[in-house]
Parts: structure tokens; C-alpha cells; sequence
């Protein structure tokens, strides 16, 4: 058997004593994300998840934009595919190096090259390189990107929560957000800047984590809010997909714990998802109708789950982790009349003070239509592959 050296051994002792240092700062003290993880640099506005926009860098100004099931690289100069090479290599899963393959550039003075076949909501590192340097050679530019479906950035958006980007939160303390932050605010990514916030100490949620990404924790008594007069009202219908995780160690005790409302207190005329009163269930209603309502699915205590839902007149459909749940018909005294109340919440509902969400919020969509199904499958898998979800097969 080999001997191990005293010098050896003293390099191997010193390498534990400063693993376990740096394990312990980690668990004690919250801090701030690398900035190659998600919401490290503020992100670009129509893509959240891609972060420290490669653009800036006046050496090697690349441009690299995420696409639904693609990634494209751009350099703004004639003949860049011979000074310049391309490849995208996944974060989790397979690990193998994707080509970025020569395409038609938009205009004159620019080339493109495009990373295509890639499942929307994985994380790809996009690595460029000069074309003369060795497969060994260390990259001239590195950014994360992560493919989405361009119905998340259709017209029809009408608000979109990304707690998983750090750069969307404006912590209490005015400085830059990190895991352990108190939440002031967190900005709408969609277009209508729809920013929801919470001024009193006592009720702003906080930063932490679900799975691998940022996400707010609530406790039952915080909550963000916006005005609501530009969300679906009336018989308009509209479709909400959410990713939270419900923390209540005792759902099966507790009532109603609102996730995410808009509109007014009065039968059928808000839109809301929530957890049940004294169950686990997971219901998405218009008030006052959850009574009549038969849910399948459950929240499971301690895990991220997709919940999507479409709001029409004259029913209700709910799918929890990509299978169907239930769908509730009204009668014609509870159809949806969805009546403007001045708030849209994000972990409460303005009827229930003492009614909010008990656990992590990641992501909320609002579209002012029902989804086509293929639509809504493409946002699930998407948020499914990010958030690590296990989604149903359609």
C-alpha cells in the first residue's frame, strides 16, 4: 500500500479544517448568490433569467438571447463565424456541448449562430470562444440563458412574478437583494409593470429558497399588492399559473390560505387560488363558490408545485402539476363577474387579512385569454424544468 507523506498529510488536514469553515459561514450567514446563478446581475427585461448581458463587454460584444427552445448568439460584425465560435452546455442533465450553428443574421453587419433543440426552462452556460483557440482553452465570454415559450412573451401577458431573479426584488433595506432579505417590493417582468409592494414592516415576506432558486417566504400574515384596475374583470376570462410551495405543518387543521386574488369580496366576483378551509386541497375560485367545488389534488407540505388555472363565465378548470385536478360549472346566480377592489395580492386576498399564504411563492403568470392547451403545457413544462417540478404527462 502507498504511504501518505507528512506533508501530505498536513495539506489534507488543512483542506478539511477550511472545508468545514466555509460549510459553516454558509449555513450562518445569508449570502449574496454568485453571479452566474439565477438573479445574480440585473437581468435583462424581457428575458429574467438571463443575467450579466454579455452586450456590455466593449472587447466581445456578443449578444445572446434566450428563445423558445433555442439560444441565439449575435456578434455585430461581418465575417464574426471566422474569428468566433459558439457552444451551449446544460447546467443539470446531459452533459454535452451544443453547437451554435450558422444562421442568416437580421441585418447587415452582424452574424448569428443559433443553439436550437433545447427544452425551455433548463439553464444552458453559452460559451464563446475564438475560433482559433483549443477545445482546452478557457472561454472569452461565459452567460447563463434559459430558453422560454413565446407565449411568455406574447401580447397577452398581463403580469408576470419571477421571485426566482433576484434583480426583480427591492429588498427593505435598500440594498441588493439577497437570501435572509426582508421584501419591499417585487416587480412585474411583464410589460405593464404591474410591481406589487408592502410598506409595513410586520407583513413584507422574505427572501428565501425553493429548490435550487430564490423564492418569498410568507408566514400567513405578509402580502404584496398592487392596483388591480388593469387585471381581467367582468366575464373576461383569463388564465393564472402559479409555483408555490405550501409549508403549513398542519393543512389538515387550518383554513383558507390565500395564494394569490384579485377583484371584490362578493360572490363570484374575485378570481382567487388558495388552500382550503381544514384541508390540503388546492382550489381556485371566484368567492363564495369554493362550497360546490370537488378539487382532487392536494398541496404537498414542503414542495414546489405547478398550479394552473383558466376563469371563464361559467366554469373553472384546475390542473396541479400538469394533470387535471377538477372542473367546477356555476350555476347562472355564480357566474364570474370579476369586480375591480383596488388590490391584486401575491400571498393574501383584501377580504381576509388573517387569511394569507403559509409558505414559498416562485412564480406567477396572468394571461387576459384561455390558454390553448398546447400553450398551457409548453408555460408548465417550462416552469416544471425550472422550478424542478415533476410534471404529469399531458
Amino acid at each position: 500500500m502507498r504511504r501518505v507523506s507528512g506533508e501530505t498529510w498536513t495539506l489534507i488536514v488543512l483542506g478539511t479544517i477550511t472545508s468545514v469553515l466555509a460549510t459553516a459561514v454558509l449555513v450562518i450567514r445569508p449570502v449574496e448568490l454568485p453571479p452566474w446563478l439565477p438573479g445574480g446581475p440585473p437581468a435583462d427585461a424581457n428575458y429574467p433569467e438571463f443575467a450579466s448581458p454579455i452586450e456590455q463587454d466593449p472587447v466581445h460584444p456578443f449578444s445572446v438571447t434566450p428563445g423558445d427552445g433555442k439560444i441565439t448568439v449575435t456578434w455585430p460584425s461581418d465575417g464574426a463565424m471566422e474569428v468566433y465560435r459558439a457552444e451551449a452546455t446544460a447546467e443539470t442533465g446531459d452533459p454535452s456541448d451544443l453547437p451554435c450553428r450558422a444562421e442568416v443574421a437580421p441585418s447587415a453587419g452582424s452574424t448569428r449562430c443559433v443553439v436550437s433543440g433545447l427544452r425551455n426552462g433548463v439553464s444552458y452556460l453559452v460559451s464563446v470562444y475564438s475560433k482559433d483557440q483549443g477545445d482546452d482553452s478557457a472561454p472569452l465570454r461565459m452567460i447563463r440563458a434559459v430558453p422560454r415559450p413565446a407565449v411568455l412573451t406574447s401580447s397577452d401577458i398581463v403580469v408576470q412574478f419571477d421571485a426566482g431573479d433576484l434583480s426583480t426584488i427591492e429588498s427593505a433595506q435598500q440594498e441588493p437583494a439577497v437570501i435572509g432579505s426582508k421584501v419591499r417590493t417585487l416587480r412585474d417582468r411583464s410589460p405593464h409593470h404591474h410591481d406589487v409592494m408592502q410598506q409595513e414592516t410586520e407583513r413584507q415576506p422574505m427572501v428565501g429558497q425553493m429548490g435550487r432558486l430564490p423564492a418569498l417566504i410568507l408566514d400567513g400574515n405578509d402580502v404584496l399588492t398592487a392596483n388591480d384596475r388593469n387585471f381581467p374583470a367582468g366575464d373576461t376570462p383569463s388564465t393564472v399559473v402559479v409555483v408555490a410551495a405550501q409549508d403549513d405543518p398542519s393543512p389538515e387543521t387550518t383554513c383558507f390560505h390565500n395564494l394569490f386574488s384579485w377583484g371584490t369580496g362578493s360572490l363570484g366576483q374575485a378570481r382567487i387560488i388558495h388552500k382550503g378551509c381544514e384541508t390540503s386541497l388546492a382550489f381556485a375560485e371566484t368567492y363564495e363558490t369554493h362550497s360546490a367545488q370537488q378539487p382532487t389534488r392536494h398541496w404537498p407540505t414542503g414542495r414546489p408545485a405547478v398550479v394552473s388555472t383558466v376563469f371563464e363565465a361559467g366554469e373553472t378548470s384546475v390542473w396541479f402539476d400538469g394533470a387535471p385536478s377538477y372542473r367546477w360549472s356555476a350555476t347562472p346566480a355564480q357566474r364570474m363577474n370579476t369586480i375591480p377592489g383596488g388590490v391584486v395580492s401575491v400571498g393574501g386576498a383584501l377580504w381576509e387579512k388573517a387569511a394569507g399564504w403559509q409558505g414559498r411563492i416562485g412564480e406567477i403568470y396572468v394571461f387576459d385569454r384561455a390558454l390553448t392547451a398546447t400553450e398551457l403545457n409548453a408555460v408548465e413544462d417550462y416552469l416544471g424544468a425550472k422550478w424542478q417540478v415533476t410534471m404529469s404527462p399531458s
